[in-house]
């Protein structure tokens, strides 16, 4: 065994030697963590789809007048876009951000990936604990149309969580209905100088290769620390077969057309990336009502006169 590792490359000696095939070829992430995660996974509690409680209401030029009574509601169904591992929770502004990986319509069909990250810590748990949670997820076949919809319910749902669209090929479409209706979107950041420089334009562009290598190697960076939670086992089993492929980071076969994906991959790649961009997430304090500041009145009022002397 030790003369074989002197005269063979690592490749071979773990592929032909070690029968370690996890590791053979070129993986972007350490496939033996990935493999752990995987066996970490849990079943989501809920799969369903969103719906409007309030619905949207337009005026005649096409703009949405009641944004802030829009209110979404989860309806169980097993053949449903969304499965959830936990439903929204908390006061906490800008606790939740979502990302979208958008179908890019390849001959061997790929899908659309959405997913929603909890960005605080629950009650009770100690804040050198906490790890981001991915807590609901969004995959399936929709149309451009469709998915605007959903991703506008999704950040709805999830407390108007910031969003993340990708405005690459038919994004673009994705992004231009969400405009019209929904403000919290991330915008392009553009890398040309060491760092990143936010532009106008809204939604992340993949198709920059520079770009997808930082986001990928950002969540195999998180991957290898531990960085976050994910019990989503379809995002740990595309994380095999995503490989460096002379310098194309894409699912294995990819553009060979084979039917390998990597929309979950992609998916979390930015909304990691995106996590650690955005403003950090705060409780809103409760607004001290009229009836509020009368009845503080009122019980300091009756304590002063119980602490008073009798004399008096």
């Amino acid at each position: 065994y030790d003369r074989q590792h002197l005269e063979r490359e690592a490749d071979d000696i773990a592929e032909n030697i070690d029968c370690s095939y996890l590791t053979t070829g070129n993986p972007v992430f350490d496939v033996l963590i990935c493999d752990q995660r995987l066996r970490d996974c849990k079943e989501p509690i809920e799969i369903g789809n969103l719906y409007w409680k309030v619905k949207p209401v337009y005026d005649e030029f096409g703009n949405v007048v009641n944004k802030d009574q829009l209110e979404v509601g989860f309806l169980k169904n097993y053949a449903g876009l969304y499965k959830i591992w936990e439903h929204p929770v908390g006061d906490w502004q800008d606790g939740y951000c979502i990302s979208a990986d958008v179908a890019e319509g390849l001959e061997q069909g790929d899908f659309n990936s959405a997913s929603c990250l909890r960005r605080f810590p629950k009650q009770g748990q100690h804040t050198e604990d906490f790890k981001p949670k991915v807590v609901a997820t969004l995959h399936g076949h929709v149309r451009p149309e469709e998915y605007r919809e959903e991703l506008w319910k999704f950040a709805v749902y999830y407390k108007m969580a910031w969003l993340a669209p990708e405005r690459t090929g038919l994004g673009l479409s994705v992004i231009t209905g969400l405009v019209e209706v929904y403000q919290k979107l991330y915008h392009k950041e553009v890398i040309t100088k060491g760092y990143a420089e936010t532009t106008d334009k809204i939604g992340w562009d993949t198709s920059n290769h520079n770009v997808k290598k930082l986001i990928c190697t950002n969540l195999s960076k998180l991957i290898s620390h531990n960085g976050f939670e994910d019990l989503d086992e379809g995002f740990w089993k595309e994380t095999f077969t995503f490989v460096n492929d002379d310098g194309k980071y894409e699912a294995q076969g990819k553009s060979r057309g084979e039917k390998c994906f990597d929309d979950r991959v992609m998916d979390r790649a930015i909304l990691l990336y995106v996590n650690e961009n955005l403003p950090a997430p705060y409780r809103k304090p409760e607004e001290e009502t009229y009836l509020d500041r009368k009845s503080t009145r009122l019980n300091s009022s009756h304590v002063s006169e119980s602490r008073m002397p009798s004399s008096a």
